[in-house]
């Protein structure tokens, strides 16, 4: 199947081969050398290097390839080791409208760096991409209000209201589904916790107030409501 990967003169058979191809380096000699931008294309939908998907991103000449490896960049089964590294190495000039730089921020996950990008980048495509990964409630409600562009103002209040859909979800989950100890379950249960609501409707005084719980095991719990992007009560 290589040999006809890599040397069959008509394209669909070479197309067809490549689906029974697993050598990273096999596929990457495809994707990048490949005469016809069609093989290139559907080599790229195999390939899983970061950095050979990006190069392709960049410089293939034929748009729909560049496009295939941005598609496949945006891709969470795509490991990036240091998004933040790739998104600073990309030059402006290869990448004037932002297809590449909005998939790399796609796969950002620093909350500080994308409430930068969604605020000041010049970029819509780039804002766009970064409200969609924010978790700030408050920017993505700023960004929904007063971006230029409507495609990200409507992008901020789709996360937005993803958030609340999540946040709701969360306050529904039992509490033994919830990350607990078997002791802690137990403690909470007794005192009429049924549920994660329950759990954030308590201050922080009302949940100090546990005596049977230690304080790192408040800490653990108050650090996996937070995990789940909810916290106590600030209701006196």
């Amino acid at each position: 199947m290589i040999d006809i990967a890599l040397h069959h003169t008509n394209k669909k058979y070479r197309i067809a081969a490549l689906s029974y191809i697993s050598d990273p380096d096999v596929l990457t000699q495809i994707a990048l050398h490949d005469r016809a931008g069609d093989v290139r294309k559907a080599a790229v939908s195999e390939i899983k290097d970061a950095n050979v998907l990006l190069h392709i991103a960049l410089h293939d000449p034929v748009k729909k390839v560049r496009f295939a490896a941005v598609e496949r960049l945006k891709d969470k089964s795509i490991e990036i080791n240091d998004a933040k590294t790739m998104l600073s190495g990309i030059p402006f000039y290869k990448d004037q409208e932002g297809y590449v730089r909005s998939a790399i921020v796609s796969r950002l996950d620093d909350q500080e760096m994308l409430t930068e990008i969604a605020l000041h980048n010049r970029n819509w495509r780039i804002r766009c991409a970064a409200s969609s990964e924010l978790n700030d409630k408050d920017i993505l409600k700023h960004t929904a209000h007063n971006d230029d562009e409507e495609v990200v103002r409507q992008a901020a209040s789709k996360k937005m209201y993803e958030l609340e859909r999540r946040i709701a979800n969360n306050k529904n989950m039992p509490i033994y589904e919830f990350d607990l100890s078997v002791r802690e379950y137990n403690i909470l249960h007794r005192s009429g916790v049924s549920t994660v609501g329950d759990l954030t409707n308590l201050t922080i005084e009302e949940f100090s107030r546990f005596p049977q719980l230690n304080m790192s095991e408040k800490t653990e719990i108050r650090e996996n409501l937070n995990k789940l992007g909810l916290d106590f009560s600030e209701e006196q």
